[in-house]
Order: structure tokens, then sequence, then C-alpha cells
């Protein structure tokens, strides 16, 4: 009786421990390890008095993509130049299989994910309107979109990207009117601060997730509508706040973009040859590149070739197997499996010109993995059918 009673107050602490870890992700840099961390102890106590700890660390889903790169990145830092830094790479990819493994074990019952999706959606409503503030107060032509821990425009509008998936999903399990609006409010919110970061691969992204989200919901009339109208709704807006993003400047500055990731490209491919079996290390790109700028190829797999080489590629082409299959095994059993399909095409399309799975939208993708491939939930333990059907 001691022991369940002590197993229940270390479950709440641990749920409130992760809702401040993932409300941190967007607005605070530190804030969110030190919760993770603390929610990873709880979790660790927890399941060793419950005497079940090693049936969830290797099962076969994304949590084991994420742990093959950390262990790739900490491969690459023996061999690094600063065996650190690259060992700090290694600790970005254990967070995100940290996060997956304590979602997806204890929180995939259907409140828990209710309350998950509207925690992420909330910081990131909140900080998004303190960058929109930001932008509002400068240039609006010359300014770009930042929110506070994600930092660079490129990463924030991958970030934004993923949490307007999770926003729009979202939408097809709440049955109040009330939250449809807000979350349509905050899904209009979230893509206008997307548009105005000029991330070109990150809206092409969001073009592919709606064109296959219509395909898979062709049924579902009602979302559909409500998609498109927020959409619509958000162009118009955004026509009116900020004409000049879709003016044929910016068609030239993208042109020169390009070129220039063509020949960051070329740089990864050479660090690579020179490296190729564990890579120059994880976060090493910088040391290698010639050019002016530059601290990443931005390309995640280029990315990936050249700081974690072979064993880095081996083990992403883990992670993405992996995920498809989880996507395949979990098809219509979860309220939100279109919001982990949508992350998973971010993420892979939005590869190819920027490093997509880094610390933060890193976080927020293994997070929507996680309440995304899991069932609504139909126990007390909260014990996800993805772990039941494994172990």
């Amino acid at each position: 009786m001691l022991k369940e009673t002590i197993i229940k107050k270390i479950n709440a602490i641990e749920w409130y421990s992760l809702l401040l870890c993932i409300f941190s992700i967007p607005l605070f840099e530190s804030p969110k390890s030190i919760f993770l961390v603390i929610t990873a102890v709880l979790f660790s106590i927890r399941h060793f008095m419950e005497k079940d700890w090693e049936k969830i660390l290797f099962i076969k889903d994304p949590r084991l993509g994420f742990l093959a790169l950390a262990i790739a990145a900490a491969l690459s830092a023996i061999f690094a130049k600063n065996h650190w830094l690259a060992f700090q790479g290694s600790l970005d990819f254990l967070k995100m299989y940290i996060l997956f493994v304590i979602v997806a074990t204890d929180f995939s019952d259907k409140k828990s994910i209710k309350i998950i999706t509207a925690t992420v959606i909330i910081s990131t409503v909140l900080v998004t309107i303190g960058a929109l503030s930001e932008y509002k107060r400068n240039n609006l032509n010359s300014s770009y979109i930042e929110l506070n821990s994600v930092g660079h425009v490129n990463h924030t509008a991958i970030y934004l990207a993923l949490s307007f998936v999770l926003s729009i999903t979202f939408l097809r399990t709440v049955k109040n009117i009330l939250e449809k609006i807000l979350i349509s409010l905050a899904a209009i919110v979230i893509l206008s601060a997307v548009l105005l970061t000029d991330a070109r691969a990150t809206v092409s992204s969001i073009v592919a997730v709606v064109t296959i989200i219509f395909i898979f919901m062709k049924k579902e009339k009602q979302f559909t509508h409500i998609l498109i109208s927020l959409i619509v709704a958000t162009v118009i807006i955004m026509l009116f706040v900020a004409p000049s993003k879709f003016s044929q400047q910016y068609t030239s500055i993208f042109a020169a973009s390009f070129h220039s990731r063509i020949e960051l490209w070329e740089k990864a491919w050479e660090m690579f040859i020179s490296h190729p079996v564990v890579g120059v290390g994880a976060k090493h790109f910088r040391f290698y590149n010639t050019f002016d700028s530059g601290s990443h190829a931005h390309s995640l797999y280029f990315n990936t070739l050249a700081q974690l080489g072979i064993v880095g590629a081996v083990s992403l082409s883990l992670l993405f197997y992996l995920i498809i299959k989880s996507l395949y095994n979990s098809y219509e059993k979860s309220s939100l499996w279109h919001s982990a399909l949508g992350a998973f095409i971010i993420v892979i399309v939005n590869g190819i010109l920027n490093t997509s799975l880094h610390s933060e939208h890193g976080l927020l993708f293994s997070l929507i993995l996680a309440v995304g491939l899991n069932s609504k939930g139909s126990g007390a333990t909260g014990k996800s059918h993805l772990l039941q059907q494994d172990v």
C-alpha cells in the first residue's frame, strides 16, 4: 500500500515536471533541460520500483532511432577536435530519446495527450505573440521572426511548422466549439509567423503536409473546410500586414540562398570523404568550413554525413525506417496519427535545405511522434499500444 502511494506521488510530480519542460521548450533555454532531467529521474525511480524499466528502453519504435543518433554523435566525439562540443551534440539526441520514452510510456492516455498538446500550442502561441510584437517594432520588411529559445529564423520556422501541424490535427479531436475557435486562432497566428520567416523550405513542407492530409482525410469534409478556411484567412491577413513578403525581391534572395547552400553541401561532402566513418564530430561543421559563415550544412542529410559519417547516416535511416513502420502499425489507432505523419513530412522535406533535427524542434518532433503514434489510452497505466505489442 505504501509502495503504491509513493508511486502515485512520483507519477504526479513527474507529470507536472514534464509539462513544465514542454512549456519551456520555445520560451527558455535552461529550464527545459532541468525539468527534463527531473522528469527522467522520477521516471527511472518509478519504473525501477515497478520492476519494468528494462522493458521500455529498447522497443522497436522511433526511440531506437533517436538513441542510435545519440550513440553515433558520442562516437564522433572520440575523434573530434572538441570532445565536449561533440558530446553535447550527442546529448541533444539523447534528450529526444528520453522525451519520447517518457511520453510514450507513461502519458499516452487520451487526457494526458490532450493536455500535452494544449501545452505545446499555448507555449508556442505565447512566444510567437512576443516575436510578432518585436517584429512589428522593427522594420517589417527587413526583420525576421525568431522565437526566444529556438533562435535562428530557419529553426524557428521549423518549430512553428511542427506546432501548426499539431494544432490543425488536434482540431479533429476536440468537440467543444470554443476550443475549436481558440485552436483555429492559434493556428492562424502560428502560420502567419511561419510566412513572416521567409523560410521557403518550411512553407513548401507545409504545402506537402496539407496535401497529404487532404488525401488521408478525403472523407472528412468538415475538417477539410476548416483547414482551407484557416489557410485562406492567414494568407489574406499576410497580404494586408506584410505584402512585401510576396514581392519579387524575395525570389532573388531565395536564389542567392540556394546557391550558398550548394557551396555548403560541397564542403560537407569533402568533410565526409575525409572522415567517412564517424564524421568530423557533432557540431563541428564550422571548424572545417572555409566560408565566412555556416555553422552547419543547411541540410539534414549532408550535415549528418559530414558530422557523423556513415554511422550517423545509418542511424538516421534507422530512425526514418522505424517512424514509417510505426506509422503503418498505428494507422487509424491514434487520435493524433496525422500529426505524427505531418511532423515526419516537415522533417524530411525541410531536411533537404535545413538541419531539421536541431535541438528545440528536434525535441518537439520527438514529442509529436510520441503522442501521435500512441493510442487514445485504455487504462490507468497509460502505456502505449506500441509498448504493448512489442513487449
